[in-house]
């Protein structure tokens, strides 16, 4: 039915790579059990027959062929789609060769998914064995965010609590901690400073180096010196604030957090192995801190951990972010706000409300 598009048995050898490329898969069930990662082999063999689809322009799919739909290019995949369908399962590699990348084909099957509400079936599930980091994760940002939005249908905003009197809310002592590269006079922590402590709060708004190995020591300092009993973070800063609140045991609302910056903004650092062992350093003792918090060995008090994250983030993994911190209380903002996270100051309401927990 298409030969020239499809390959089912070509290679004699199904597990062929060619040299130097190597594979990193990241798996995203829409129904079920969500995201995992648990490697190529054996992904999926539940799956019936000619039901799953191999998109690489080079490598072969683990074990036997005949399970699979084979395509080389976004062109390729398209016109599989229009003769035989949509499988259950796609196996995504970005780059394809020259200018062509999956998302070209990504991006096609969405239009044609909302041209046709169905095309895609409901319980289809994807995989990106992508060696290129960023183009697996614009993939999944594309493709995850757009099947959550049909799955669940359009999302009211974020409803914002009212505002107390200054008179009739427990005041705080708060620590606001920016993100990679910014400081403590940026827009963002300039605004929620002013906001904050119009109502009677008292924001403390440290610059630090964006350096692990320096900044947890500083903070753990000012922790104790200032007596904070609530930290705010954004970015990488809302990873500090998490790693504070877990020593510390107080609260922390994050904004937009980055859960694993050595694989980053310091994955081309000269000193990533040092930073990250500063960063491991203040986890809780666990057999894989890559997990933290996530492990069972977390001291973080969940009730007090506040998550505000935008949806369209595009400098961290959502789905991973939000699944890692699922027992967080979480807003999910679908507004476009990005990893800026725009009009911050619409978080002070959440805010006030986070710190009567």
């Amino acid at each position: 039915m298409c030969d020239a598009i499809c390959r089912f048995t070509v290679d004699n050898d199904p597990h062929r790579q060619t040299p130097n490329r190597r594979k990193s898969t990241s798996r995203r069930r829409i129904h079920g059990a969500g995201s995992q990662n648990p490697g190529v082999t054996g992904m999926n063999s539940h799956i019936q027959a000619n039901k799953k689809m191999f998109l690489d322009d080079e490598r072969m799919p683990p074990g036997d062929e005949s399970q699979w739909r084979i395509c080389r290019s976004s062109n390729d995949a398209m016109q599989a789609m229009l003769q035989q369908g949509v499988p259950d399962f796609i196996s995504f590699d970005h780059d394809l060769g020259g200018d062509d990348t999956a998302m070209i084909f990504v991006k096609w099957l969405i239009d044609k998914d909302l041209d046709s509400l169905g095309f895609i079936p409901a319980e289809f599930s994807f995989e990106i064995h992508s060696q290129n980091p960023i183009g697996a994760h614009n993939l999944r940002q594309t493709l995850y965010g757009y099947l959550t939005y049909r799955d669940q249908g359009p999302r009211a905003a974020v409803q914002a609590p009212t505002l107390p009197d200054k008179e009739s809310h427990t005041l705080a002592n708060i620590l606001y901690i920016h993100g990679h590269g910014s400081s403590g006079n940026s827009e963002k922590a300039t605004q929620l400073k002013a906001q904050l402590e119009s109502l009677g709060h008292k924001v403390h708004v440290p610059t630090h180096q964006s350096d692990p190995r320096i900044d947890l020591r500083m903070l753990e300092g000012m922790m104790e010196s200032e007596g904070i009993e609530a930290v705010i973070g954004s970015s990488l800063g809302g990873l500090y604030a998490l790693l504070l609140s877990e020593r510390f045991g107080t609260s922390a609302f994050l904004i937009n957090p980055s859960l694993h910056p050595e694989d980053s903004v310091f994955r081309e650092h000269s000193e990533r192995s040092a930073i990250k062992a500063a960063l491991d350093s203040f986890k809780t003792d666990a057999p894989d801190k890559k997990e933290w918090p996530d492990n069972g060995y977390s001291q973080l008090d969940w009730p007090r951990i506040t998550m505000a994250i935008a949806m369209d983030d595009e400098r961290i993994d959502v789905p991973y972010t939000v699944e890692t911190l699922t027992r967080a209380h979480t807003l999910k903002f679908h507004d476009g706000r990005g990893h800026q996270f725009k009009n911050v100051g619409d978080l002070v309401p959440h805010i006030v409300e986070w710190l009567k927990r």
